[in-house]
This record gives C-alpha cells, sequence and structure tokens, in this order.
C-alpha cells in the first residue's frame, strides 16, 4: 500500500511504501530515518528539518514534524487494548463475573468512574441473603438489608459536578470494597452499529488524535457484547473475543481516557466527550453500547415491539416466532459438516480440519432477534442516571427491502427514544 501526503499546491509528495509487519506509524517515522528510543525531540527536530528540508515547503515540514513527534508518543505509550497473544484464541476470558457470591457492586460501580451531577446517586450489588450492607459516599453514611434476592440498594443525595476524586467504601459483615478516583459529571451513552462501534484508532488521522489523548477527567466505559430477551443485571469484566478481528478487547471497565485506553474505544463517542469537556471542563462519562451489524428492533424491549401493532412490526415479530420454533440444532449441525467438506473439496480448507460437533443456539442467541440487544447491553443500565444519549444506527434497518425497512424505522424509532 502506497500513502501520500501531499502539499496544498499539490507539487510536494512524498510516499510511503509499506514494508513487511511494518505499521504505518512505523514507516513514517522509518521514512525520516527517526524510529529510535529514547527520542530526544530536539534532536529530532534537527534530523526531520534536514531530510526534508528539500522535499517539500517548511509548512510541510512544521506539519509533518508534529505528526511524526506524535506518532513517536503513540508507539510509546504501550501495546493496544486489543493485543492478546498469551489468550486463547477464540474464548472470552472473564476477568471478574458479573455477580460473585459474596459482596459485591453492581460492575457500573468501579474505580475510575463518573457518576451523574445534580441527580440522587444510586448505588446497588448483592450480598447473601439478610445481610446489612454499610455504604460511604462523601462522608455520607447509608445502609441497607440485603433481600431474598441477594440484592441491596442505597442512594444518596444529588451532588454538583466535581473533579476532586470521591471514594466509595462498600462494607459488608465479613468484606469491605473500596472504589477510588470518583468524580461527579456528565453521563454519557453512545450507543448504534459499526459506524458508533468504530474505534479511533482506525479513524484518519487516529494516530494523532491518540497522541493527545491525555484527558484525565474524561472516562470511559465499554460495556461487553450480550444478548438476553430479559434485561441483564449486570456485566462481566473481561478479555472479549471478536471473530472479526481475530483478537482480544479489554472490556467492562471504567478507564481514565489516555492514548492506551482511547485506542479502541468508540472514535465518535470519544471526540464528542473531548468537545463536551473541552467546551465546559465538567468531567464526562462515556459509556459504548454499540455492536456492529444490528437493527434497531434489536435495541428496543421485546414487550414494546410486540405492542406495536402495525403490518411491518407484526410480520417482523411473527418471522422471528417462526425461525426460533423451526430451528433444528442438529440439522444445522450436518449442513456446517457439508460445507466443511465441500470447503476442503475444494481446497479452500486445510484436508485436516475437524468437523465441527457443537450444537448452536440458533436465532433465539442472534443479536438481531428483536430485544436481544437491548436486554444483553442496555439492560445491565437500567437504574443508572445518565446526562443523555447520541445514536448512530439505521443502516442494516435500510438492506433489503429499504422502503419496508424505513416505513418501520419511522414506527420504532419515537417509540425506542420514549
Amino acid at each position: 500500500m502506497i500513502s501520500d501526503i501531499t502539499g496544498q499546491n499539490g507539487s510536494a509528495r512524498v510516499k510511503l511504501a509499506e514494508e513487511a509487519g511494518a505499521s504505518q506509524q512505523e514507516l513514517r517515522l522509518k521514512r525520516v530515518g527517526l524510529l529510535a528510543e529514547p527520542v530526544h525531540v530536539p534532536r529530532l527536530a534537527r534530523m526531520f528539518a534536514a531530510k526534508l528540508r528539500k522535499e517539500i515547503s517548511m509548512r510541510q515540514t512544521i506539519w509533518l514534524f508534529w505528526s511524526a513527534v506524535l506518532t513517536v508518543m503513540v508507539l510509546a505509550s504501550g501495546p493496544a487494548r486489543g493485543a492478546s497473544n498469551e489468550l486463547p484464541r477464540g474464548e472470552n476470558v472473564v476477568d471478574v463475573p458479573a455477580i460473585s457470591d459474596g459482596l459485591c457492586v453492581q460492575a457500573l460501580f468501579q474505580s475510575n468512574m463518573v457518576l451523574q451531577r445534580d441527580k440522587p446517586i444510586s448505588i446497588w450489588g448483592w450480598a447473601a441473603t439478610g445481610e446489612t450492607v454499610m455504604v460511604t459516599f462523601d462522608n455520607e453514611h447509608q445502609s441497607a438489608k440485603a433481600g431474598p434476592d441477594r440484592v441491596w440498594k442505597v442512594t444518596f443525595h444529588a451532588m454538583p459536578a466535581s473533579d476532586q476524586p470521591r471514594t466509595i467504601v462498600i462494607k459488608g459483615k465479613t468484606q469491605t470494597l473500596t472504589l477510588v478516583n470518583i468524580l461527579i459529571g456528565d453521563v454519557w451513552v453512545c450507543g448504534g452499529q459499526s459506524n458508533m462501534e468504530f474505534p479511533l484508532e482506525r479513524v484518519e488521522s487516529g494516530d494523532l488524535e491518540l497522541a493527545s489523548a491525555h484527558f484525565k477527567n474524561v472516562r470511559l466505559l465499554t460495556i461487553p457484547q450480550g444478548v438476553s430477551q430479559t434485561p441483564n443485571k449486570s456485566f462481566a469484566r473481561l478479555q472479549e473475543w471478536s471473530d472479526w478481528d481475530s483478537t482480544h478487547f479489554r472490556k467492562g471497565y471504567w478507564d481514565s481516557c489516555t492514548p492506551e485506553s482511547a485506542h479502541d474505544f468508540s472514535a465518535i463517542g470519544y471526540v464528542f466527550a473531548r468537545r463536551l469537556y473541552m467546551a465546559t471542563q465538567v468531567p464526562i462519562g462515556m459509556i459504548d453500547v454499540s455492536r456492529g451489524g444490528t437493527c434497531l428492533e434489536a435495541w428496543m424491549p421485546i414487550a414494546l415491539l410486540r405492542s406495536i401493532n402495525t403490518p411491518e412490526v407484526r410480520d417482523l415479530n411473527t418471522g422471528w416466532d417462526t425461525q426460533i420454533k423451526e430451528y433444528d440444532s442438529k440439522a444445522d449441525l450436518l449442513r456446517r459438516i457439508q460445507q466443511l467438506h465441500a470447503r476442503i473439496k475444494a481446497g479452500k480448507a486445510a484436508p485436516n480440519t475437524k468437523d465441527p460437533t457443537d450444537l448452536l443456539p440458533g436465532p433465539v442467541a442472534d443479536m438481531n432477534r428483536p430485544g436481544n440487544c437491548y436486554g444483553g447491553m442496555l439492560g445491565p443500565m437500567i437504574g443508572l442516571q445518565l446526562k443523555g444519549v447520541i445514536w448512530h444506527q439505521g443502516y442494516n434497518n435500510a438492506l433489503g427491502n429499504a422502503t419496508t425497512g424505513g416505513v418501520m424505522y419511522h414506527q420504532l424509532f419515537a417509540r425506542m427514544i420514549e
């Protein structure tokens, strides 16, 4: 691949040829002979100017110099969160379960989080039935007793925005949990499909954006993928495997915004959070619940969908009900084995590839089954105070019969917002 950097008048152009295994950032530095560690910025500036003075204008030199400096900063910031060579391929690796056996707090409540300002603050979790849980926050104490379902919940008074780190201490009979570095500000959700999910490191000039992604008062959280017809109560903190990217991604953690934590985060979500923070100086919490390839109906409660009595929505629900009823996991397994053998015969798969043996759940677990993303990904956020939501989705609903998809989207979107 050849990438060009062209001057304002189009007269100067530097071509960078990709070398085997080299990243775009490394190529940029190799082109000007600056890929070295540690980096001495004054020396780097002299080398950069000497090599490019005869090739491009001074204006371009300045632009490319800072591009290279910022790229060095990105390379020095550590490996991407998606790097996971030591983890088992094709499997999620759970670090912290959604709900543990002993005293635990709902996964939204962690160190480094942002709580919504100017609204009552509820905190909840699980403990042994009948156990009294004491929660201390901002010198205020609240206690609650875990019910038959193990759930406990306390509520604190509303608080104004503050960038002063606070601590929450949750104490049960034999265990104590301490959450630190908590800010009070505005909490936003970014949701939708792949355009919202698209990570910052893959967008144009994403490496330069990442180099300046040092915002200690902006906090980022990506909700793990999940499907459920009923709202999930919490979510795991894990290294989530992606078949699309063939790697793991760290999800379910609140992180302060750094080049490393922003690397795989939603580009739209990051830029939205950064601009809000720079304009308001109020701490910003950004929660990403996007998932590529999803339809609007997957993000709505199934009970709400079944209450919408239009021909398009009735046909949608009936079609999924029929798919689920007619699905045969054993017949599906046989079909997958036959497909593999055909691929082997055509030379598109290795001859020693083993036949699949797993029975798949089929359409019942499809991410686009109506209600599945609502229950699996939005469900854990029920009860959390928010400032608002930004949404980027609709392409999947336009696939196939765009007219029918558009009509149904018109019927559903307003109801989803409600």
